[in-house]
Parts: structure tokens; C-alpha cells; sequence
């Protein structure tokens, strides 16, 4: 409720129109017809971009954001542990001073408001309020870095579903709503059940610790039609990438606007897409995305 706030109307219009803006750069810059490593130059680019333009960082500092972010959110494999967990620590330092900075000098921003915003009637503490800081950064990063770059390798894979939004049959919206459902970047949540339940026949205790397969989920044949093939005309698409709930994701309104741009981007400005060498994926059962995505972007 209190990041919800944040979202004041001009807020969203403004940060809406930035983040097109954007992403329009992003792609103008990669779509040269010359090979370029899509995550590294656009999708990874883009969340820590926008997310410095919606908590206030200033201009100096939006470089080393966007270097440290891209170090904390990158391979998740037994190689760079140690880095991440350094480039994360960092991340929750600078959030802090972050907030400390806005307490005394406020701008129309998110981390200001969150140095004015109220819990249960009281104002919240600068814990949570660096929690929240360090919560969009993270919704907003992985989820875009992934099904951003599920996006832009679907030209290559799924032609057709771009054909249909060129002629106007599909919408960017609908199109980005179905490739976090075919994407699934976060593959699985954890939660503990509060009572006894029973799923599919099986008794799942109260106490237990249970996975959800969001990724298994999202292909339910029983909730979706032909739930391996991308299809950006599905509605209804009721898919869980989000989660659902009171534990629903934090940058879930980020990622949709940072998604939708970075499509409306590619949908104006390339003509064609190839693969410019094998794409590599996250070394992860958790995310589900790669580290490095050759491709070569003809320009419209």
C-alpha cells in the first residue's frame, strides 16, 4: 500500500513516457544489422536505467547503478556467488543513503516518498524503507532482463506472433503478458502452508514447506489452450509470474511498463532478427533466462 502511494498519476505518466523513451534508445542503438549481445546492451540495460529515473538517483552516480546491478542480477552460478552477494551489499548500502539523502532533500520521486510513507499509522522505518528501495530494484531487474530477452529471441523463434502484431491483430499489451507467461523468469516460490490442505490428492500439512512451480504452472493444460505455444492473441491469460496474493511481486507494475516498451521498441524499429551465435542460459533452477543473447537486429 505504501509503494502504491508512490504512484501518483503524473508519476506514472512521466515514468511511462521515460521508460518508452528508453527503451526507443536501447533499441535504436542495438539495431545496427551488426551482432550485438541483446541482454548485455538492451535487456539488462534498460530495468536499471528506469530504475534510477524512478527512485530519484542522481545523474553521477546512474553509471556505477547500473554497472552494480548488472553484477548483482547477472549468472547466478557457483562462480559468481561471491560477487553478487558483494554487488547486493552494496546495492542495500546505497539504498540507505539513498533514503538518508531524500529525508533531507525531497524530490518527486519514489525514495522520497518512501521517507514519507506511513505503516499501520506510523512512519515507516528506514529498515523497511530500504527494503522496499532494494525490492524494486530486484523485481524490476530480473524479471525484465529475462522476458525481455525471451522477447527479442521470439522474433527469431515465433515470426509469426509478430507478424499478427504488425497487422494490428494482437496488442503490445497482450504480447507482453503472454511471453512473462511463456518466459516464467522466476521459476519457483517457496511458502509455508497455515493449515492443512490437500492439492491434486496429496495432504500438504500445516508447517510444511512447500514449492510452487510457477513455470509449471503457467503451462497448465487445464488453465491454458496449447500452453507451449506462444500465442500473443490469448485472453483470458491468467498467469502466475507475479505470484498471487498479499506475497504478489513488488515490482510487478515495473517490469509490465519496462516489458511493454521495450515490445513497443522493437515493434517500431526492426525489421528482422537473427541468431548471431548460441545463446546462453542462467546456470539456475530459480531464473529462467540467459546470460548472453547474439543477435543481429536489421533495422526497419
Amino acid at each position: 500500500k505504501a509503494i502504491g502511494s508512490a504512484f501518483q498519476p503524473r508519476m506514472i505518466r512521466r515514468l511511462t513516457d521515460n521508460t518508452l523513451a528508453i527503451a526507443r534508445d536501447l533499441v535504436a542503438a542495438a539495431a545496427t544489422g551488426e551482432p550485438v549481445d541483446f541482454v548485455a546492451e538492451v535487456s539488462a540495460k534498460l530495468p536499471a536505467t528506469v530504475i534510477c529515473d524512478l527512485l530519484g538517483v542522481p545523474p553521477t552516480d546512474r553509471q556505477w547503478i547500473s554497472g552494480v546491478t548488472q553484477t548483482a542480477f547477472g549468472d547466478p552460478g557457483p562462480d559468481h556467488a561471491a560477487t553478487q552477494v558483494a554487488a547486493h551489499t552494496e546495492l542495500f548500502d546505497y539504498c540507505d543513503h539513498l533514503v538518508n539523502t531524500k529525508r533531507r532533500e525531497p524530490g518527486e520521486d519514489v525514495a522520497t516518498a518512501l521517507t514519507t510513507a506511513t505503516l499501520g499509522g506510523r512512519p515507516m522505518s528506514q529498515e523497511v524503507a530500504v527494503l522496499n528501495c532494494h525490492g524494486l530494484i530486484s523485481g524490476g531487474n530480473e524479471t525484465t532482463r529475462h522476458a525481455g530477452s525471451a522477447a527479442a529471441l521470439s522474433m527469431v523463434t515465433w515470426p509469426g506472433q509478430w507478424e499478427l502484431l504488425r497487422a494490428g491483430r494482437a496488442s503490445v499489451d497482450d504480447a507482453a503478458e503472454e511471453t512473462l507467461r511463456f518466459s516464467s523468469p522466476a521459476n519457483h516460490v517457496m511458502r509455508v502452508a497455515t493449515a492443512d490442505h490437500e492439492v491434486g490428492g496429496v495432504t500438504i500439512r500445516a508447517g510444511e514447506f512447500t514449492t510452487l512451480w510457477l513455470g509449471s504452472a503457467n503451462r497448465d493444460e487445464d488453465v491454458f489452450i496449447r500452453p507451449d505455444d506462444l500465442d500473443f492473441t490469448r485472453r483470458p491469460n491468467r498467469h502466475l509470474t507475479f505470484g498471487l496474493g498479499g506475497h504478489f511481486c513488488l515490482g510487478a507494475f515495473l517490469a509490465r511498463m519496462e516489458l511493454r516498451s521495450l515490445i513497443q521498441a522493437l515493434l517500431e524499429q526492426v525489421d528482422a532478427v537473427a541468431l548471431a551465435g548460441e545463446p546462453q542460459r542462467l546456470v539456475s533452477n530459480f531464473l529462467r533466462g540467459y546470460t548472453r543473447l547474439p543477435l543481429t537486429l536489421e533495422p526497419r
